[in-house]
């Protein structure tokens, strides 16, 4: 198959973004262990466990609201180019010689920014390729995205391990880590952002205030959830879902970093981080919710395949 420059450069983003995304699930947790010089191994696991909790608890509700916002015409890229920036700013900034909780701090709005460019970014998919192509496209997204973080990774990683050898400091070598992936991210992002354009979307009108585009969203959040309370096998599985792949992940990168102080072995726990990465499980619930939005004919794409329609789309059809 042979992809327009629009599909690339869409895959593209991907290829960057997955970058921050595994430097952030392996040398992130052991380099905020390293810079707590007086904090005990119980307290630096709390900490840790807080961060991760307090990014997504915002980004679950800020999600919702943002797929809302997705569907009115010129929010798509106004939008991820504001989450992108910040993102990227704040992990350039994470290369700056900081206490342990400012690093924390930064590290948390870095996520948020990350994941709310993500949003964004899946709700492009319809103005991007036609629902023949979606999957295909999508699908090499995700796999490029996985090949492609492992280019600057392996990169820093060498840098880590071998700069003192070249007369690097490993605290050094680390900060130029997030220097790199930061460059990497923004290279990757910059074709998309020059090709995009947004060919669906409603236009806002008056009565489409801030207010009113939240009370719909928790309109339809409330739905879902009703929708849900019927069919017990997508409860479960969205329970299942929310702890295998939230909490055993964050379980694994602090198992990680203080495994030792745990009496956790480390490299059981990498190699379980490794496993949970590749979890096929999120990559399907990725291209329902992207297929769903385009199938249904919603012209923004950002309502439908962001918040409900990702489990609608396995609910039985006499239910939706």
């Amino acid at each position: 198959m042979k992809y327009t420059k629009l599909e690339r450069n869409w895959v593209m983003y991907d290829v960057g973004n997955s970058a921050l995304v595994l430097l952030n699930t392996s040398v992130v947790p052991i380099y905020f262990n390293a810079i707590n010089t007086g904090a005990s191994s119980a307290d630096l696991v709390v900490a840790w466990g807080n961060a991760q909790t307090i990014a997504s608890l915002v980004i679950a509700m800020l999600m919702p609201i943002l797929g809302a916002l997705a569907d009115y015409a010129g929010n798509k890229i106004k939008f991820f180019l504001g989450f992108f920036l910040t993102g990227l700013v704040l992990c350039l900034a994470q290369a700056i010689p900081m206490s342990a909780m400012a690093f924390l701090t930064v590290y948390v709005l870095c996520t948020i920014g990350l994941n709310s460019s993500m949003t964004f970014y899946d709700a492009m998919l319809p103005d991007i390729t036609t629902d023949e192509r979606m999957d295909a496209v999508s699908s090499s997204g995700y796999a490029w995205g996985y090949i492609g973080s492992t280019v600057p990774f392996v990169i820093c990683l060498a840098l880590i391990m071998g700069g003192p050898a070249l007369g690097v400091p490993t605290m050094l070598a680390t900060r130029l880590s997030f220097v790199i992936t930061g460059a990497w991210w923004l290279i990757f992002t910059l074709p998309l952002i020059r090709t995009y354009k947004q060919k669906y979307g409603r236009a806002r009108g008056p009565q489409d205030t801030i207010g009113h585009i939240v009370g719909g969203v928790f309109s339809e959040v409330g739905h879902t959830m009703r929708e849900i309370a019927h069919n017990k096998t997508v409860l479960v599985y969205m329970i299942a879902f929310f702890f295998y792949i939230d909490g055993v992940h964050t379980v694994i990168s602090m198992a990680t970093s203080y495994g030792s102080a745990l009496g956790i072995d480390p490299a059981g726990a990498g190699a379980a981080r490794y496993a949970v990465r590749r979890f096929p499980v999120r990559h399907h619930l990725r291209q329902a919710r992207r297929s769903r939005g385009h199938a249904q004919h919603d012209p923004g794409g950002g309502r439908r395949l962001h918040g409900h329609c990702a489990v609608r789309r396995v609910l039985p059809k006499d239910r939706l």
